[in-house]
Protein backbone atom coordinates (compact mmCIF):
# COMPACT_ATOMS: atom_id res chain seq x y z
CA UNK A 1 0.00 0.00 0.00
CA UNK A 2 2.73 2.59 0.85
CA UNK A 3 4.00 2.24 -2.71
CA UNK A 4 0.93 3.39 -4.04
CA UNK A 5 0.31 5.95 -2.05
CA UNK A 6 3.51 7.16 -3.42
CA UNK A 7 2.69 6.54 -7.09
CA UNK A 8 -0.50 8.44 -6.52
CA UNK A 9 0.58 11.29 -4.94
CA UNK A 10 2.03 13.21 -7.87
CA UNK A 11 -0.80 13.36 -10.57
CA UNK A 12 -3.91 14.95 -8.64
CA UNK A 13 -1.22 17.84 -7.39
CA UNK A 14 0.83 18.35 -10.22
CA UNK A 15 -0.73 21.54 -11.15
CA UNK A 16 -0.84 22.82 -7.65
CA UNK A 17 2.77 22.24 -7.23
CA UNK A 18 3.47 23.76 -10.20
CA UNK A 19 1.55 27.15 -9.05
CA UNK A 20 3.11 26.80 -5.56
CA UNK A 21 7.01 26.38 -6.80
CA UNK A 22 6.33 29.10 -9.70
CA UNK A 23 7.96 26.87 -12.68
CA UNK A 24 6.30 25.40 -16.02
CA UNK A 25 4.85 22.12 -16.21
CA UNK A 26 7.80 20.93 -17.77
CA UNK A 27 9.70 21.57 -14.74
CA UNK A 28 7.61 19.92 -12.73
CA UNK A 29 6.86 17.14 -14.79
CA UNK A 30 10.59 16.40 -14.58
CA UNK A 31 9.47 14.98 -10.61
CA UNK A 32 8.90 11.86 -12.50
CA UNK A 33 12.21 11.48 -14.35
CA UNK A 34 13.72 12.02 -10.67
CA UNK A 35 11.70 9.51 -9.51
CA UNK A 36 12.65 6.86 -12.55
CA UNK A 37 16.15 8.01 -11.51
CA UNK A 38 15.73 6.68 -8.28
CA UNK A 39 13.51 3.76 -9.23
CA UNK A 40 16.68 2.29 -11.45
CA UNK A 41 19.00 2.94 -8.41
CA UNK A 42 16.84 0.71 -6.58
CA UNK A 43 16.49 -1.88 -9.03
CA UNK A 44 20.61 -2.35 -8.80
CA UNK A 45 19.70 -3.52 -4.81
CA UNK A 46 18.58 -7.22 -6.29
CA UNK A 47 22.27 -7.96 -7.10
CA UNK A 48 23.09 -7.29 -3.35
CA UNK A 49 21.13 -9.44 -1.73
CA UNK A 50 23.47 -12.17 -0.93
CA UNK A 51 25.02 -9.58 1.08
CA UNK A 52 21.80 -7.34 2.06
CA UNK A 53 18.68 -8.44 3.66
CA UNK A 54 15.83 -7.78 1.82
CA UNK A 55 13.73 -7.50 4.78
CA UNK A 56 16.17 -4.57 6.62
CA UNK A 57 16.17 -2.95 3.47
CA UNK A 58 13.04 -2.45 2.54
CA UNK A 59 11.97 -1.33 5.84
CA UNK A 60 14.66 1.41 5.94
CA UNK A 61 14.42 2.92 2.28
CA UNK A 62 9.93 2.96 2.71
CA UNK A 63 10.13 4.78 6.35
CA UNK A 64 12.73 7.27 4.50
CA UNK A 65 10.08 7.25 1.88
CA UNK A 66 7.30 8.31 4.52
CA UNK A 67 9.42 11.25 5.46
CA UNK A 68 10.14 12.63 1.96
CA UNK A 69 6.53 12.59 1.24
CA UNK A 70 5.40 14.32 4.24
CA UNK A 71 8.42 16.71 3.53
CA UNK A 72 7.27 17.80 -0.28
CA UNK A 73 5.48 20.13 0.50
CA UNK A 74 7.59 22.43 2.69
CA UNK A 75 10.57 21.74 0.58
CA UNK A 76 12.44 25.20 -0.01
CA UNK A 77 13.11 24.74 -3.51
CA UNK A 78 12.25 22.63 -6.54
CA UNK A 79 15.40 20.79 -6.18
CA UNK A 80 14.49 19.57 -2.65
CA UNK A 81 11.61 18.43 -4.27
CA UNK A 82 13.29 16.60 -6.96
CA UNK A 83 15.24 14.91 -3.73
CA UNK A 84 12.13 13.83 -2.27
CA UNK A 85 10.57 12.41 -5.66
CA UNK A 86 14.03 10.61 -6.26
CA UNK A 87 13.57 9.03 -2.76
CA UNK A 88 10.62 7.81 -3.80
CA UNK A 89 11.34 6.30 -6.55
CA UNK A 90 14.20 4.55 -4.85
CA UNK A 91 12.08 2.68 -2.48
CA UNK A 92 9.48 1.74 -5.47
CA UNK A 93 12.69 0.30 -7.38
CA UNK A 94 13.49 -2.06 -4.29
CA UNK A 95 10.40 -2.82 -3.91
CA UNK A 96 9.55 -4.19 -7.77
CA UNK A 97 12.71 -5.91 -8.18
CA UNK A 98 11.98 -8.02 -4.39
CA UNK A 99 8.64 -8.71 -4.16
CA UNK A 100 8.09 -10.59 -6.71
CA UNK A 101 10.68 -12.60 -6.76
CA UNK A 102 10.19 -13.10 -2.88
CA UNK A 103 6.71 -14.26 -3.35
CA UNK A 104 7.42 -16.55 -5.82
CA UNK A 105 10.49 -17.78 -3.47
CA UNK A 106 7.83 -18.16 -0.57
CA UNK A 107 5.07 -19.37 -2.41
CA UNK A 108 6.14 -21.31 -5.50
CA UNK A 109 3.42 -22.76 -7.99
CA UNK A 110 0.69 -21.30 -5.73
CA UNK A 111 2.45 -17.50 -6.07
CA UNK A 112 -0.33 -16.50 -8.90
CA UNK A 113 -3.17 -15.48 -6.49
CA UNK A 114 -0.30 -14.20 -3.31
CA UNK A 115 0.86 -12.20 -6.61
CA UNK A 116 -2.43 -10.68 -7.13
CA UNK A 117 -3.37 -10.15 -3.35
CA UNK A 118 -0.08 -8.47 -3.05
CA UNK A 119 -0.99 -5.79 -5.76
CA UNK A 120 -3.94 -5.47 -4.58
CA UNK A 121 -2.83 -3.57 -1.56
CA UNK A 122 -0.85 -1.33 -3.86
CA UNK A 123 -4.21 -0.37 -5.77
CA UNK A 124 -6.01 -0.33 -2.37
CA UNK A 125 -2.65 2.86 -1.34
CA UNK A 126 -3.67 4.46 -5.23
CA UNK A 127 -7.49 4.91 -4.16
CA UNK A 128 -6.35 6.52 -0.70
CA UNK A 129 -3.69 9.11 -2.01
CA UNK A 130 -6.42 11.33 -4.55
CA UNK A 131 -8.80 10.91 -1.81
CA UNK A 132 -6.62 12.39 0.94
CA UNK A 133 -5.36 15.08 -1.24
CA UNK A 134 -8.98 15.82 -3.04
CA UNK A 135 -9.84 18.41 -0.23
CA UNK A 136 -6.89 19.89 -0.39
CA UNK A 137 -6.41 20.71 -4.24
CA UNK A 138 -6.98 24.04 -5.98
CA UNK A 139 -5.53 23.13 -9.66
CA UNK A 140 -4.62 26.09 -11.70
CA UNK A 141 -6.14 29.57 -11.27
CA UNK A 142 -8.73 30.13 -14.21
CA UNK A 143 -8.26 27.54 -17.72
CA UNK A 144 -10.81 25.31 -18.97
CA UNK A 145 -14.15 25.13 -17.63
CA UNK A 146 -12.49 26.76 -14.58
CA UNK A 147 -10.64 23.37 -13.92
CA UNK A 148 -7.46 24.89 -13.78
CA UNK A 149 -6.23 24.14 -17.44
CA UNK A 150 -3.73 26.78 -19.32
CA UNK A 151 -2.95 28.73 -15.92
CA UNK A 152 0.58 29.30 -15.71
CA UNK A 153 2.30 30.58 -19.39
CA UNK A 154 6.28 31.29 -18.36
CA UNK A 155 7.90 33.63 -20.67
CA UNK A 156 11.22 33.72 -19.64
CA UNK A 157 13.63 31.86 -17.43
CA UNK A 158 13.05 31.00 -14.11
CA UNK A 159 15.02 30.63 -10.88
CA UNK A 160 13.85 27.48 -9.07
CA UNK A 161 16.29 27.61 -6.35
CA UNK A 162 13.90 30.18 -4.26
CA UNK A 163 10.71 30.54 -6.05
CA UNK A 164 11.54 33.98 -7.12
CA UNK A 165 10.29 34.19 -10.96
CA UNK A 166 12.25 36.70 -13.44
CA UNK A 167 9.64 36.48 -16.08
CA UNK A 168 6.60 37.53 -16.81
CA UNK A 169 3.38 35.15 -15.64
CA UNK A 170 0.06 35.45 -16.46
CA UNK A 171 -3.21 33.96 -15.27
CA UNK A 172 -2.27 34.11 -11.44
CA UNK A 173 -4.62 35.99 -9.64
CA UNK A 174 -3.68 36.25 -5.93
CA UNK A 175 -0.93 35.66 -4.06
CA UNK A 176 -2.03 32.30 -2.63
CA UNK A 177 1.16 30.31 -2.35
CA UNK A 178 1.36 30.39 1.57
CA UNK A 179 -2.70 29.05 0.91
CA UNK A 180 -1.03 26.23 -0.91
CA UNK A 181 1.58 25.30 1.50
CA UNK A 182 -1.16 25.60 4.57
CA UNK A 183 -3.44 23.17 2.25
CA UNK A 184 -0.82 20.92 1.14
CA UNK A 185 1.25 20.18 4.00
CA UNK A 186 -1.77 18.31 6.06
CA UNK A 187 -2.39 15.52 3.57
CA UNK A 188 0.76 15.11 3.26
CA UNK A 189 2.04 14.79 6.47
CA UNK A 190 -1.28 12.05 6.45
CA UNK A 191 0.18 10.11 3.18
CA UNK A 192 3.79 10.19 5.05
CA UNK A 193 2.22 8.84 8.43
CA UNK A 194 0.53 6.16 6.49
CA UNK A 195 3.62 5.42 4.63
CA UNK A 196 5.47 4.45 8.17
CA UNK A 197 3.04 2.27 9.32
CA UNK A 198 4.40 -1.07 6.90
CA UNK A 199 8.21 -0.60 7.02
CA UNK A 200 8.02 -0.33 11.18
CA UNK A 201 5.77 -3.38 11.21
CA UNK A 202 8.62 -5.17 8.99
CA UNK A 203 11.01 -3.85 10.66
CA UNK A 204 9.70 -4.83 13.88
CA UNK A 205 9.11 -8.39 12.26
CA UNK A 206 12.84 -8.31 11.32
CA UNK A 207 13.86 -7.72 15.13
CA UNK A 208 11.83 -10.04 16.32
CA UNK A 209 11.75 -13.31 13.71
CA UNK A 210 13.43 -12.52 10.45
CA UNK A 211 12.41 -13.96 7.71
CA UNK A 212 14.76 -17.31 6.17
CA UNK A 213 14.75 -18.65 2.81
CA UNK A 214 13.56 -22.12 2.13
CA UNK A 215 17.66 -22.87 1.50
CA UNK A 216 18.49 -21.45 4.56
CA UNK A 217 15.78 -23.37 6.49
CA UNK A 218 16.73 -26.70 5.01
CA UNK A 219 20.21 -26.30 5.57
CA UNK A 220 19.78 -26.01 9.12
CA UNK A 221 17.59 -28.63 9.58
CA UNK A 222 19.81 -30.70 8.14
CA UNK A 223 22.83 -29.43 10.33
CA UNK A 224 20.84 -30.41 13.60
CA UNK A 225 19.29 -33.94 11.69
CA UNK A 226 21.93 -35.31 9.82
CA UNK A 227 19.99 -36.19 6.79
CA UNK A 228 20.73 -35.50 3.58
CA UNK A 229 19.03 -32.56 1.88
CA UNK A 230 16.54 -32.87 -1.06
CA UNK A 231 17.19 -30.32 -3.20
CA UNK A 232 14.61 -30.66 -5.18
CA UNK A 233 12.13 -30.20 -2.60
CA UNK A 234 13.66 -26.53 -1.80
CA UNK A 235 12.72 -23.81 -3.85
CA UNK A 236 15.59 -20.67 -3.40
CA UNK A 237 16.53 -18.00 -5.89
CA UNK A 238 19.97 -18.77 -6.22
CA UNK A 239 20.79 -22.73 -6.08
CA UNK A 240 17.71 -24.25 -7.14
CA UNK A 241 18.43 -28.23 -8.29
CA UNK A 242 15.73 -30.29 -9.96
CA UNK A 243 15.14 -33.27 -11.50
CA UNK A 244 15.21 -33.09 -15.38
CA UNK A 245 11.73 -33.22 -15.89
CA UNK A 246 10.95 -29.99 -13.27
CA UNK A 247 13.40 -27.66 -15.22
CA UNK A 248 11.14 -25.40 -16.69
CA UNK A 249 10.98 -24.64 -20.46
CA UNK A 250 13.34 -22.10 -20.68
CA UNK A 251 15.70 -23.13 -18.13
CA UNK A 252 17.17 -25.84 -20.41
CA UNK A 253 20.13 -25.25 -21.39
CA UNK A 254 19.48 -25.30 -25.15
CA UNK A 255 17.01 -22.78 -24.65
CA UNK A 256 17.55 -18.64 -25.30
CA UNK A 257 16.89 -18.09 -21.41
CA UNK A 258 18.36 -14.73 -21.90
CA UNK A 259 15.90 -13.71 -24.53
CA UNK A 260 13.23 -14.70 -22.32
CA UNK A 261 14.35 -12.61 -19.75
CA UNK A 262 14.54 -10.07 -22.37
CA UNK A 263 10.82 -10.22 -23.19
CA UNK A 264 10.18 -10.16 -19.89
CA UNK A 265 11.76 -6.85 -19.50
CA UNK A 266 10.59 -5.03 -22.42
CA UNK A 267 6.68 -6.43 -21.81
CA UNK A 268 6.80 -5.01 -18.09
CA UNK A 269 8.59 -1.67 -19.71
CA UNK A 270 5.53 -1.62 -21.76
CA UNK A 271 3.44 -1.74 -19.48
CA UNK A 272 4.92 0.86 -16.70
CA UNK A 273 4.70 3.33 -19.85
CA UNK A 274 0.81 2.70 -19.32
CA UNK A 275 0.37 2.69 -16.01
CA UNK A 276 2.43 5.79 -15.43
CA UNK A 277 0.85 7.66 -18.04
CA UNK A 278 -2.63 7.56 -16.93
CA UNK A 279 -2.07 7.95 -13.03
CA UNK A 280 0.34 10.75 -13.41
CA UNK A 281 -0.98 12.70 -16.09
CA UNK A 282 -4.63 11.31 -16.34
CA UNK A 283 -5.78 14.28 -13.84
CA UNK A 284 -3.58 17.24 -15.48
CA UNK A 285 -5.17 15.94 -18.63
CA UNK A 286 -8.78 16.06 -17.61
CA UNK A 287 -8.37 19.23 -16.38
CA UNK A 288 -7.52 20.24 -19.85
CA UNK A 289 -10.45 19.08 -21.43
CA UNK A 290 -13.37 21.13 -22.36
CA UNK A 291 -15.57 19.36 -19.73
CA UNK A 292 -15.58 21.67 -17.42
CA UNK A 293 -13.25 19.33 -14.87
CA UNK A 294 -11.58 20.98 -11.54
CA UNK A 295 -8.52 19.74 -9.92
CA UNK A 296 -10.90 18.25 -7.05
CA UNK A 297 -12.97 16.53 -9.33
CA UNK A 298 -10.37 15.25 -11.41
CA UNK A 299 -8.84 13.92 -8.03
CA UNK A 300 -11.91 12.26 -7.63
CA UNK A 301 -11.68 10.40 -11.17
CA UNK A 302 -8.78 9.41 -10.41
CA UNK A 303 -9.67 7.80 -6.99
CA UNK A 304 -12.14 5.89 -8.87
CA UNK A 305 -10.26 4.80 -11.45
CA UNK A 306 -7.52 3.62 -9.04
CA UNK A 307 -10.67 1.64 -6.98
CA UNK A 308 -11.27 -0.06 -10.38
CA UNK A 309 -8.03 -0.47 -10.56
CA UNK A 310 -7.87 -2.36 -6.85
CA UNK A 311 -11.09 -3.90 -7.60
CA UNK A 312 -9.73 -5.66 -10.55
CA UNK A 313 -6.77 -7.08 -8.36
CA UNK A 314 -9.29 -8.28 -5.64
CA UNK A 315 -11.18 -9.92 -8.47
CA UNK A 316 -8.18 -11.25 -10.41
CA UNK A 317 -7.24 -13.09 -7.30
CA UNK A 318 -10.35 -15.19 -7.67
CA UNK A 319 -10.17 -15.15 -11.27
CA UNK A 320 -6.71 -16.57 -11.55
CA UNK A 321 -7.37 -19.66 -9.89
CA UNK A 322 -9.66 -20.44 -12.81
CA UNK A 323 -7.93 -18.98 -15.62
CA UNK A 324 -4.64 -19.07 -17.28
CA UNK A 325 -2.91 -15.48 -17.40
CA UNK A 326 -2.21 -15.24 -20.46
CA UNK A 327 -6.30 -15.46 -21.14
CA UNK A 328 -6.14 -12.69 -18.37
CA UNK A 329 -4.19 -10.12 -20.24
CA UNK A 330 -5.79 -10.49 -23.68
CA UNK A 331 -9.39 -9.81 -21.54
CA UNK A 332 -7.92 -6.89 -20.35
CA UNK A 333 -5.26 -5.66 -23.27
CA UNK A 334 -9.63 -5.45 -25.54
CA UNK A 335 -10.78 -3.54 -22.58
CA UNK A 336 -7.84 -0.93 -22.30
CA UNK A 337 -8.32 -0.82 -26.30
CA UNK A 338 -12.08 -0.06 -25.93
CA UNK A 339 -11.86 2.55 -23.43
CA UNK A 340 -8.73 4.85 -25.33
CA UNK A 341 -11.25 4.84 -27.94
CA UNK A 342 -13.84 5.67 -26.65
CA UNK A 343 -12.24 8.75 -24.78
CA UNK A 344 -10.54 10.16 -27.93
CA UNK A 345 -13.73 9.54 -29.86
CA UNK A 346 -16.43 11.29 -27.17
CA UNK A 347 -14.80 11.90 -24.46
CA UNK A 348 -13.52 15.68 -24.80
CA UNK A 349 -16.56 17.66 -23.94
CA UNK A 350 -18.76 14.79 -21.73
CA UNK A 351 -17.93 14.48 -17.95
CA UNK A 352 -19.83 10.86 -17.64
CA UNK A 353 -18.34 9.41 -20.34
CA UNK A 354 -14.58 10.53 -18.93
CA UNK A 355 -15.69 9.26 -15.83
CA UNK A 356 -16.69 5.76 -17.44
CA UNK A 357 -13.98 5.62 -19.80
CA UNK A 358 -11.46 6.21 -17.30
CA UNK A 359 -12.77 3.42 -14.85
CA UNK A 360 -12.55 0.90 -17.58
CA UNK A 361 -8.55 2.11 -17.72
CA UNK A 362 -8.47 1.21 -14.08
CA UNK A 363 -9.93 -2.05 -14.67
CA UNK A 364 -7.89 -2.95 -17.89
CA UNK A 365 -4.91 -2.09 -16.03
CA UNK A 366 -5.52 -4.24 -12.92
CA UNK A 367 -4.49 -7.77 -13.73
CA UNK A 368 -1.90 -7.05 -16.38
CA UNK A 369 1.29 -7.10 -14.22
CA UNK A 370 1.11 -9.60 -11.33
CA UNK A 371 -0.67 -12.06 -14.66
CA UNK A 372 2.80 -11.40 -16.43
CA UNK A 373 4.42 -12.59 -13.89
CA UNK A 374 2.67 -15.28 -13.22
CA UNK A 375 3.06 -16.76 -17.53
CA UNK A 376 6.46 -15.83 -17.65
CA UNK A 377 7.02 -18.01 -14.43
CA UNK A 378 5.27 -21.41 -15.91
CA UNK A 379 8.51 -21.26 -18.37
CA UNK A 380 11.65 -20.22 -16.23
CA UNK A 381 12.76 -19.71 -13.07
CA UNK A 382 11.91 -15.90 -11.37
CA UNK A 383 15.32 -15.14 -10.07
CA UNK A 384 16.02 -11.85 -8.28
CA UNK A 385 18.71 -10.62 -11.04
CA UNK A 386 16.33 -11.31 -13.34
CA UNK A 387 13.61 -9.45 -11.64
CA UNK A 388 16.39 -6.48 -11.52
CA UNK A 389 17.13 -6.63 -15.10
CA UNK A 390 13.26 -6.53 -15.49
CA UNK A 391 12.71 -3.28 -13.21
CA UNK A 392 15.70 -1.66 -14.60
CA UNK A 393 14.38 -1.60 -17.35
CA UNK A 394 10.73 -0.37 -16.81
CA UNK A 395 12.84 2.34 -15.27
CA UNK A 396 14.96 3.06 -18.68
CA UNK A 397 11.47 2.97 -20.57
CA UNK A 398 10.09 6.00 -18.47
CA UNK A 399 12.91 7.89 -18.16
CA UNK A 400 12.23 10.68 -20.57
CA UNK A 401 8.17 9.84 -21.34
CA UNK A 402 7.24 12.32 -18.53
CA UNK A 403 9.52 15.55 -19.51
CA UNK A 404 8.00 14.74 -22.82
CA UNK A 405 4.32 14.58 -22.14
CA UNK A 406 5.26 17.79 -19.40
CA UNK A 407 6.25 19.75 -23.07
CA UNK A 408 3.19 18.75 -24.84
CA UNK A 409 0.10 18.56 -22.49
CA UNK A 410 -0.71 22.27 -21.98
CA UNK A 411 -0.95 22.71 -25.69
CA UNK A 412 -1.91 19.35 -26.84
CA UNK A 413 -3.92 17.22 -23.78
CA UNK A 414 -4.77 14.91 -26.34
CA UNK A 415 -1.12 13.21 -26.91
CA UNK A 416 -1.33 11.58 -23.46
CA UNK A 417 -4.36 8.88 -24.82
CA UNK A 418 -2.20 8.89 -28.37
CA UNK A 419 0.54 8.23 -26.22
CA UNK A 420 -1.48 5.20 -24.37
CA UNK A 421 -2.91 3.89 -27.57
CA UNK A 422 1.00 3.25 -28.90
CA UNK A 423 1.82 2.27 -25.08
CA UNK A 424 -0.42 -0.56 -25.75
CA UNK A 425 -0.15 -1.27 -29.05
CA UNK A 426 3.81 -1.98 -28.31
CA UNK A 427 2.69 -4.01 -25.31
CA UNK A 428 0.40 -6.15 -27.48
CA UNK A 429 2.82 -6.42 -30.08
CA UNK A 430 5.74 -7.95 -27.53
CA UNK A 431 3.38 -10.67 -25.60
CA UNK A 432 2.22 -11.66 -29.43
CA UNK A 433 6.42 -12.51 -30.04
CA UNK A 434 6.55 -14.13 -26.99
CA UNK A 435 3.46 -16.23 -27.59
CA UNK A 436 4.81 -17.27 -30.86
CA UNK A 437 8.33 -18.27 -29.08
CA UNK A 438 6.46 -20.17 -26.28
CA UNK A 439 4.79 -22.07 -29.32
CA UNK A 440 8.09 -22.42 -31.19
CA UNK A 441 10.07 -23.64 -28.46
CA UNK A 442 7.52 -26.22 -26.95
CA UNK A 443 7.46 -28.21 -29.80
CA UNK A 444 10.86 -27.80 -30.05
CA UNK A 445 12.46 -28.94 -26.70
CA UNK A 446 8.78 -30.56 -25.25
CA UNK A 447 6.12 -32.04 -28.17
CA UNK A 448 4.58 -34.34 -25.75
CA UNK A 449 4.20 -31.52 -23.32
CA UNK A 450 0.92 -31.20 -21.61
CA UNK A 451 1.80 -27.22 -22.25
CA UNK A 452 0.90 -27.00 -25.19
CA UNK A 453 -1.38 -24.89 -27.53
CA UNK A 454 -4.43 -25.14 -25.22
CA UNK A 455 -2.38 -23.90 -22.49
CA UNK A 456 -1.18 -20.99 -24.62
Amino acid sequence: MALGLSVAIFGPVMLDLRYLLNVSIEMISLCMTFTFIGYMMGTLSGLLYNYLNRQLTISILFILTGLSSAAIPVSPNLYIVYLCFWMCGVSGGVWNSTINVWIIEMWTNRSASVLQFIQFGYGFGTILSPLILRPFLRGGQGGHGGGGGVGLVVNETMNVTNFTVYSNLTDITDNSDNDRVGNLWKPFVIIGCIQLISPIALLIMFLVKRYESPLTVATKSHNKSDRPIDSSTVSCNTTTTTTTTDVKLFDLEAAPRRLAILLLSLLLAAYTLIEFTLFDFGATYLQYTQAGITAPVAAQIMSTVSLAYTIGRAASVLVSLKLMPQYMIVGHISLLYLSLGVIQMYGQYSQPVLWTAFVCLGYGLSALFPAMFAYFEQYIQITNPMGTSAALMCGLANLFNPYILGLLIERHSYVVILFEVFYVTLYYDIQGYCLEMFVKYLDLYRPDSPDSWPHL
